[in-house]
């Protein structure tokens, strides 16, 4: 083991390798994640999100409101 001479480009092939790893493995999320990440899910919630938010002013309104239709 003490003669052992790798080659010259043996390093810089190995740490490139290491490197595209690294890469590929933190490029795509996993389980919830990645669920919560999709365009489509992101869509749903927020749509629903404005939807809850269109609801709750027209219910404050009606709260204003009501209390002038009952005089």
């Amino acid at each position: 083991m003490a003669n052992f001479e790798p080659s010259e480009h043996f390093v810089a092939r190995i740490m490139s390798e290491v490197r595209e790893y690294e890469v590929e493995a933190n490029s795509q999320p996993e389980g919830v994640s990645s669920f919560f990440l999709s365009r489509t899910v992101f869509s749903v919630l927020s749509a629903g999100g404005i939807l809850l938010g269109i609801f709750n002013i027209i219910r404050m309104a009606l709260i204003l409101l009501s209390p002038a239709v009952c005089f």
